[in-house]
């Protein structure tokens, strides 16, 4: 989810720059935002990914150690979430 909130921030603001810059207005900012959004993109997505991971292993040992539905049912989700 953090992935989609950095990914609609970035692409919100590279749509407005781009249609200035197609207009002459703000062309240096542009190519700013696509160079070092872009970086700003692979940053957050890596950060959510390491993030999920911690988060489905943590639960994975204590889904398979323990017959509880609450580990289970959060790996579930998790695995749902990768998925979309």
């Amino acid at each position: 989810m953090a992935y989609n909130y950095g990914a609609m921030a970035f692409w919100g603001i590279a749509a407005l720059t781009q249609l200035l810059s197609n207009f002459g207005v703000l062309v240096d900012v542009n190519m700013m935002v696509w160079w070092y959004g872009g970086l700003y993109l692979m940053v957050v997505n890596m950060a959510s990914m390491v993030l999920w991971m911690m988060a489905y292993f943590s639960v994975e040992g204590d889904c398979d150690s323990v017959n509880l539905s609450e580990p289970c049912n959060m790996l579930y989700y998790l695995r749902g979430d990768a998925l979309s």
